[in-house]
């Protein structure tokens, strides 16, 4: 194949050439060096920021609750197990291990009042 100047032209090389020359503008503008040739508009612009902002605050209210739900289940689940192995009838840890440390000895009296 020929050009118009009686050229030897590859169509498959210039496909080539054409990717090797965009991905390479692709790296200097992820790098910073090259600026885009059809920026958004500032109307974009304000957009894209908008739903990043409601991006970040969804992401940290779902952040929040669930901290809260991690800390609740963590303590609510952990008391309630203290509770039921202390208020189980005919166990008296208190009784049964006297070498128990003190602190525990006080919760048990505590929740046998």
């Amino acid at each position: 194949m020929y050009d118009e100047r009686g050229r030897a032209i590859n169509p498959e090389t210039k496909r080539i050439n054409k990717d090797v020359i965009r991905s390479h503008n692709e790296v200097m503008l992820v790098i910073g060096v090259a600026e885009a040739e059809n920026e958004a508009t500032e109307a974009q612009a304000d957009s894209v920021r908008r739903h990043d902002q409601y991006e970040q605050r969804i992401g940290k209210t779902m952040f929040y609750v669930g901290k809260a739900v991690e800390t609740i289940g963590v303590w609510g689940a952990d008391g309630m197990r203290q509770r039921i192995l202390v208020r189980t009838p005919g166990v008296h840890l208190h009784q049964d291990y006297p070498e128990q440390p003190v602190c525990v000895s006080v919760l048990l009296t505590l929740t046998n009042t």
